[in-house]
């Protein structure tokens, strides 16, 4: 095998330059050439054009060149890899193997691997992405099928190896066997398709939103119409000044330095998702209910929930006086936490808990729940021993740590490092704003200088000598308020423990966005543009859509691996390229999946999973 160039006239004169990769055998009338490959442009030295050829070869029989090292040949070789049309090409589906078997004499010596790609993790996500229909709920919100397969490959990405675009585009091409199964023509997929696509989906959000639910609704039907609503933010990587949605707000993981963007989602009883939104990082979270409620009436207009009166279930972050009035205007039923400063209003029911209904939480604490009927609407009372306790450990913790902070503000004080009014003022102030629940159990009291207020030398001495703190008389008796909270519902039929376990339900959203933020790559962002930025957190939603299906599956089949589990215990489930030399010289490229380990075997029978894949054989000759 080897490179030549060729000079080629066009009719208007011009003289053009392509280079052809030749391979040369023999036969009985001599030695002929046959063309492998023409390339228009070669930058490459011509010393090195046998050194091209060569490692072409190597990679042919699966071996490894000292050429490859070079990273101009390398990127050459890679570019012939990819264009290089095989000379024969034979598909065998694993049925026919025996009938029509198929027997070389080969060296075992050259037996090699090679593109070795994941399988595993893709076949669940092709087949959740079929069942749902996606494909088709794609093309009808008006996804030219072009777009379809990158599209699919880009939303299977999020679900399996979640990143960042350009890292998608690098694990569909490099790493994954998406492009076998989605027909991708690798020659021509390119990064900014990534991105192209990303923005076709955002840009049709409601209709595939409304199509899926309306999908997931008909795959798991259910007579329930329970909605548990709530907000997340995530976080920015970088100032992102130029991003409308990054605004400095509450983060929910404690990363104050950076900007936020938020994520409205409602999901059902089961965790399937049913309507996302995305808001700038600062959005208060009552306003956002409005936007919910007006999605939910359209889907109520479109008789999808068969007459029934929906219930949503919202946080005490959302659930203010004038949000509960708009469900009750609505004409919907809810199921809300109250502020925490409601339960003082209840603390002699609190302080005997007579009249109350012990029952047990997930985590096998006690929880004390009574029931009152208040007006129109139920309000019942809630005692957790287990919440109780985290209150205290919060409390106790906050303290020690509100003391030792005071404690390295004495020292700094002590060695004359903080002594201005100002400053230890300030100081003070911060301690205080870091632990409100604490500080406002103590008397702060400075010691002054004894000169302090005196002129001298043109400047008031005014030097903080000590701090002394001084614990206030502590209120006794309002220990019975921790672990104590109340939950307001129109439901008045329902039992002091149906309210409850209904408001549980709610944790199923708390599930989802940290499937979302851990599986999903939600965090961090680090678009510049708003519209990338909701793009990427759509794709998200979008890629929960699949994970909430599987696990609904598998929890069907009595069986509560979480999706990460899952993908772990499959990720070893490969399509490779075996390379084989017979002893005429041929080299024989045979791609096959690897075959399934017993577990793998169970999970895909739980799933309904098989390998659309067939064997292919691509031959070429040897040097």
């Amino acid at each position: 095998m080897y490179i030549r160039s060729v000079d080629t006239k066009a009719k208007t004169g011009a003289t053009y330059t392509k280079y052809q990769l030749v391979e040369s055998y023999r036969t009985e009338n001599g030695p002929r050439q046959k063309i492998i490959l023409t390339l228009t442009d070669l930058d490459l030295e011509k010393p090195l054009w046998p050194a091209l050829a060569r490692v072409i070869s190597d990679r042919l029989s699966g071996v490894e060149s000292i050429f490859d090292e070079d990273p101009k040949i390398a990127h050459y070789a890679d570019m012939v890899m990819t264009k290089l049309s095989v000379k024969s090409e034979i598909t065998t589906s694993d049925s026919r193997r025996d009938s029509e078997a198929d027997f070389e004499r080969v060296d075992l010596n050259t037996a090699a691997t090679t593109k070795v790609r994941s399988l595993g993790p893709e076949l669940i996500g092709e087949r959740f992405y079929d069942l749902l229909g996606c494909e088709e709920i794609l093309a009808n919100a008006g996804l030219p099928a072009k777009v379809l397969p990158i599209a699919k490959a880009v939303i299977l990405a999020r679900l399996i190896h979640p990143g960042s675009d350009l890292a998608t585009y690098r694990w569909i091409r490099d790493n994954s066997s998406f492009v076998e199964l989605a027909g991708i023509e690798i020659a021509k997929f390119t990064k900014d398709q990534v991105y192209e696509v990303a923005d076709a989906l955002y840009g049709v959000k409601d209709e595939i939103e409304r199509a899926l639910f309306r999908s997931s609704s008909t795959l798991f039907p259910t007579d329930e119409t329970l909605f548990l609503f709530d907000l997340t933010n995530t976080y920015f990587e970088g100032n992102a000044k130029a991003n409308t949605l990054a605004k400095y707000g509450h983060s929910k993981e404690k990363r104050y330095d950076c900007a936020l963007v938020s994520l409205a989602l409602v999901v059902d009883a089961r965790g399937l998702p049913i309507y996302s939104e995305i808001y700038e990082g600062s959005v208060s979270e009552p306003r956002t209910l409005a936007d919910v409620l007006a999605h939910l009436e359209e889907l109520r207009g479109e008789t999808l929930f068969a007459g029934v009166t929906p219930t949503i279930i919202m946080d005490r972050g959302i659930a203010t006086a004038d949000n509960v009035s708009l469900c009750i205007e609505k004409e919907l039923n809810y199921v809300v936490i109250e502020r925490a400063n409601k339960a003082s209003l209840y603390k002699e029911h609190f302080r005997s808990l007579e009249g109350f209904v012990e029952v047990t939480d997930a985590n096998g604490s006690a929880v004390g729940l009574k029931k009152l009927q208040e007006g129109q609407t139920s309000v019942v009372l809630c005692s957790s021993v287990g919440r109780k306790n985290k209150e205290t450990g919060i409390a106790s913790q906050a303290s020690t740590r509100f003391l030792a902070d005071i404690e390295r503000l004495k020292r700094s004080i002590a060695r004359g490092a903080v002594v201005k009014t100002q400053l230890v003022s300030e100081r003070i102030g911060r301690i205080k704003a870091k632990y409100p629940s604490v500080a406002g159990n103590y008397d702060f009291s400075l010691s002054y200088h004894e000169d302090h207020g005196k002129v001298i030398k043109r400047s008031r001495v005014d030097r903080v000598i000590d701090l002394t703190i001084t614990e206030k008389p502590t209120k006794t008796g309002n220990d019975y308020l921790r672990g104590a909270y109340v939950i307001e519902t129109s439901h008045n039929e329902l039992t002091e423990a149906e309210i409850w376990n209904l408001y549980m339900t709610l944790t199923r959203v708390e599930n989802t966005f940290r499937s979302l933020k851990n599986d999903l790559g939600l965090r961090p962002v680090y678009h510049q543009l708003a519209t990338r930025t909701a793009a990427h957190l759509f794709i998200s939603v979008l890629g929960y859509h699949l994970l909430s299906a599987i696990e609904l599956t598998l929890r069907s089949n009595d069986d509560t691996r979480s999706w990460s589990t899952i993908k772990e215990q499959v990720s070893t489930h490969a399509r490779t390229t075996m390379v084989l030399t017979s002893d005429e010289g041929i080299v024989n490229h045979i791609r096959v999946s690897s075959v399934p380990e017993p577990t793998q075997r169970k999970i895909y029978s739980l799933l309904g999973v098989r390998d659309p894949l067939k064997r292919t054989k691509t031959i070429a000759t040897r040097l």
